[in-house]
């Protein structure tokens, strides 16, 4: 089947982009050099692919669409790309283990692209920080309100779970929006590009997933203090009951419990988690 055959289909969540101006500045936000190794996560009908295949990159695309699949082996011949590589699949259901070569992995880290569907990005946004050992830097195309949200700060509405734990290990920047007319068939909202830097080494993966539980415990009722919305997360998780930990933190002058979970930064959340650490 030829790439601009193939037709979107909503149960994939499919919106494919058109617009060469965009795919192009795309492309140079990644900005991979000859010999780098990236994964483009779901590249349908191959319009970015064909755009970063003009550098001599090592590509691996994980696609669920059989259609495509087909289609970009079809276009893009081992002949003429012998580093090019499509892995069957959901990327959630993938580590970057089972895509890269562990020969490439220990000697350097990859790069991520993708325009996600939009009714999975956080899921792919968590999949891309638990591997963010083996990646330098991700940029992907998602709903503007979800770029907002990753890159929002305590104190705003936007600010949120994907705030802080982008914010734990990265570096995130809106770099320029997309209309609805670039894609086919038009979504309804504006998207955005943006880009995460993995360039801070403050927690390890599991410290990672850990702090993200008290996160999302205080988060879970936004409009209520942490000391209400995090009884449940410390009973499930601790070996003393809320009330005297709460005073054990206000003992050490620590107020967090007293606050609301948008109030607290990243840095706030690690020093809380440490802080409770001490009673698993």
């Amino acid at each position: 089947m030829p790439l601009d055959r193939i037709q979107p289909k909503k149960s994939l969540g499919q919106n494919f982009l058109q617009d060469k101006n965009i795919l192009r500045k795309i492309t140079d936000v990644i900005a991979c050099k000859p010999g780098e190794t990236l994964i483009e996560i779901g590249p349908g009908p191959g319009a970015l692919t064909e755009f970063l295949l003009e550098t001599e990159l090592k590509y691996h695309g994980v696609e669920i669409d059989d259609r495509a699949i087909e289609a970009l082996y079809s276009h893009f011949r081992e002949s003429d790309y012998p580093d090019f590589k499509i892995h069957k699949g959901d990327i959630r259901k993938f580590s970057v283990e089972e895509i890269i070569p562990a020969e490439i992995l220990d000697n350097e880290k990859i790069k991520v692209v993708g325009n996600i569907p939009y009714n999975i990005s956080s899921d792919i946004f968590f999949w891309i920080f638990e591997q963010s050992r083996y990646i330098s830097k991700t940029v992907l195309m998602v709903q503007k309100e979800v770029a907002l949200r990753l890159c929002a700060q305590p104190r705003t509405k936007a600010y949120g779970i994907l705030s802080v734990a982008a914010d734990l290990i990265g570096s995130a920047t809106i770099k320029f929006d997309v209309p609805p007319g670039c894609f086919f068939p038009k979504p309804r909202v504006v998207s955005a590009i943006i880009e995460i830097v993995f360039d801070k080494q403050q927690i390890d993966i599991d410290d990672f997933k850990k702090i993200m539980q008290l996160v999302k415990a205080s988060f879970s009722q936004r409009r209520k203090k942490i000391r209400n919305s995090s009884a449940q997360y410390i009973k499930e998780y601790y070996t003393l009951p809320p009330s005297e930990i709460q005073s054990k933190a206000e003992e050490s002058g620590l107020d967090y419990f007293s606050k609301r979970a948008e109030e607290l930064s990243t840095e706030d959340y690690i020093k809380f988690y440490n802080f409770l650490k001490q009673f698993r």
